[in-house]
């Protein structure tokens, strides 16, 4: 079995005598592998000391172990091997994210400006149909004048008639 780095959740400690340590945050079931027999303790497992400042008293030890223990816990179940290639500037999550929030955008706009488009058509078919229905009554109506003015002529011819054929059998 290969060597694996500590489980998270890890902490950071200050001890009475101001040493920064960053440990693990839950007791781990450990061996105590220099006593006879051999026996096992749960117990917090210390990972590293910090020192408290560097050389030129810039930065702060203690900020640093902060953040060491926020990034680990952060990636807690992410391969380490990933997390390297990260660092080797291959994309990380968070910028397929922001790729894909990009995308999103874009699509989002071009929608837009497609519905906006789709939406000036569907107001010149809405007014098309308008127009057409006007132009369907009007024939309608045209049509029904026309016919009635027929029918109106056809019955004036009817009395033509009946009245030539009255005027000669008398």
């Amino acid at each position: 079995m290969s060597a694996q780095h500590t489980p998270e959740q890890w902490e950071v400690l200050t001890d009475i005598d101001g040493d920064i340590y960053i440990q693990t945050a839950k007791p781990l079931d450990i061996s105590i592998s220099d006593q006879r027999p051999r026996w096992r303790m749960p117990c917090k497992v210390s990972i590293a000391k910090i020192f408290p400042h560097d050389n030129n008293n810039k930065f702060s030890g203690k900020e640093n172990a902060r953040r060491i223990v926020a990034c680990v816990n952060a990636c807690a179940g992410i391969d380490t091997t990933l997390l390297e290639s990260f660092a080797k500037g291959y994309p990380t999550p968070w910028d397929m994210v922001r790729t894909a929030n990009d995308e999103r955008d874009q699509l989002n706009a071009r929608v837009a400006e497609l519905e906006a488009r789709n939406a000036e058509q569907f107001a010149a078919l809405l007014k098309a149909r308008e127009r057409l229905s006007e132009i369907d009554t009007a024939m309608d109506y045209d049509v029904d004048m026309a016919l009635e003015a027929w029918r109106h002529s056809c019955s004036e011819l009817d009395e033509i008639i009946a009245n030539q054929s009255d005027k000669g059998a008398a």
